[in-house]
């Protein structure tokens, strides 16, 4: 525990020099009321840990130019720039707070030459009137918001798997609000946990896996496992 602590301690001290290296300003925080008045549901907005989020993204596997990722509440944008140096071919962030949705497209034109990924959208609108792509193969969520927002976009997401049957993988990273994510992601009855990590500054990071609606796509060769650490 103080290892993680220690470690959250550095991470959060050299957050802005990693900001200063990759070309993006996206630290600090934004309380409810500064994302504005429709954030009903929406948790405090804190960008996620750099070290963290390659971990936990290298933690599964991602079909070159073929997976979309789609990440709920991004914020500043920090987690799709970082994402789009991976080989998805879309990169879509989903933010309701006009003010973190302009950062967020200021810097994904700052690091463009940057990015392998090139085709990066951010759309402004309360992820719960989201309609998920037919396309988007992992869905990312840095325990953006709770309640029956939380509720309606497990919901959309089962929508677009029962449009279009295919396999996701879902990523939740947080703290100890996890475990509300685990009860509300098990009360669905179509996602199956294959990992539970804890990363270096003590974080959690879920990785669930649909299991129903899943068509007759190539199933992603990852073995089911009750939890992992990433610092082992």
């Amino acid at each position: 525990m103080w290892r993680h602590l220690w470690f959250w301690a550095i991470d959060r001290e050299l957050d802005g020099y990693f900001d200063r290296k990759f070309g993006i300003t996206s630290s600090g925080h934004r309380s409810l009321g500064q994302l504005g008045p429709d954030a009903k549901d929406c948790v405090y907005y804190q960008p996620v840990s750099y070290g963290d989020f390659r971990k936990f993204l290298n933690s599964i596997p991602i079909r070159t130019d073929e997976d979309v990722f789609l990440d709920f509440g991004c914020g500043m944008g920090r987690a799709l720039c970082l994402a789009a140096t991976y080989p998805f071919r879309s990169v879509i962030g989903v933010e309701i707070s006009p003010e973190l949705c302009a950062s967020a497209r200021e810097n994904v034109e700052l690091v463009k030459s940057k990015l392998r990924c090139q085709d990066v959208r951010i759309i402004r609108v309360n992820a719960r009137d989201y309609k998920v792509p037919t396309d988007v193969s992992v869905i990312y969520l840095f325990h953006p918001f709770t309640g029956q927002t939380l509720t309606d976009v497990l919901q959309n997401i089962a929508d677009s798997l029962r449009e279009a049957p295919r396999e996701i993988f879902l990523l939740f990273y947080g703290r100890a609000e996890g475990v509300t994510f685990q009860i509300e992601a098990s009360n669905c009855g179509w996602l199956d946990m294959i990992s539970k990590t804890i990363l270096p500054t003590g974080r959690i990071g879920l990785v669930y896996r649909n299991v129903r609606w899943t068509g007759k796509s190539k199933s992603w060769n990852i073995p089911s496992q009750s939890t992992a650490n990433l610092n082992a």
